[in-house]
């Protein structure tokens, strides 16, 4: 679902825009954030980065165009803003690399992958915030392939399955440790918990989720459900497939794509 991003847990008190994405941040200390805006010129992609307390906005050039800088992940810490490196041709898009943005200092480090196999799709951080994921190969059952943060492939994960929200965004628990995907020959019911490091298969179960978003905790995914009840709804599920929470409930006319923001300080 095409859903615009709506914020399930408090709304963000830093926040970074782009002409291609937009990611919050929940509060905590981040160096840096005041300061004289940068004007890029207009050859350039650019994102601004907003302090939503002291109405402080930064904005930072990042690829030159025809090429853009296409937001995907905060890190945990605050310290680093991930960007998938995008060009479009026609109606295909690639993606060459990616962009690790230094929220401290405002630099930009541009990291071209070499690597042919990866360019059809868009960049996630890894379990650790270290590295870089992508995925290659049939799209029924993909290999998910890790880089380090120079681009270098470190190994690969074949026979996955499909990425549960098509994307590498959200594909990790809150620890790394794991990850998570449609099924090796299922459909968006089976759900498969990984092993980030081994690659052993953890967790095999079957839910009404119609399209898992992520994780909500170690224990838990949170997805979409949208047959059981009148409306559409976002549920947290336990790995026997039991729908445990209802986070939101939305009118299948409203366009949403829920976010949920953790605060490490009181759980989920």
């Amino acid at each position: 679902m095409d859903r615009l991003r709506q914020g399930l847990a408090a709304r963000p008190v830093h926040e970074v825009r782009g002409q291609h994405g937009v990611a919050g941040l929940p509060r905590r200390p981040l160096p840096g954030l005041q300061g004289q805006a940068l004007h890029p010129p207009d050859d350039h992609d650019f994102i601004v980065i907003a302090d939503r307390e002291t109405g402080e906005r930064t904005t930072i050039k990042t690829v030159k165009k025809p090429q853009t800088g296409i937001i995907r992940n905060w890190s945990k810490d605050g310290a680093t803003i991930l960007l998938s490196i995008g060009h479009k041709r026609g109606d295909t898009w690639t993606y060459p690399g990616f962009m690790l943005v230094d929220v401290a200092t405002k630099r930009v480090r541009r990291v071209d992958v070499s690597d042919p196999d990866v360019r059809g799709s868009s960049w996630g951080f890894d379990g650790d915030e270290t590295g870089t994921v992508n995925v290659h190969g049939d799209e029924d059952n993909l290999s998910l392939r890790f880089f380090d943060a120079q681009g270098r492939a470190v190994r690969s994960q074949a026979n996955i399955g499909t990425l549960a929200a098509d994307t590498t965004q959200d594909l990790f628990s809150p620890s790394g440790d794991a990850f998570v995907t449609n099924c090796p020959d299922g459909t968006y019911n089976d759900h498969c918990v990984w092993d980030a490091g081994t690659g052993e298969r953890l967790r095999t179960f079957y839910s009404d989720c119609d399209e898992v978003l992520g994780f909500y905790d170690e224990e838990h995914l949170f997805c979409w459900e949208n047959d059981n009840g009148a409306n559409d709804e976002v549920q947290v599920v336990d790995f026997k497939g039991k729908l445990v929470r209802k986070l939101m409930e939305v009118p299948d006319s409203l366009d949403l794509d829920p976010v949920f923001t953790r605060n490490p300080a009181h759980g989920s």
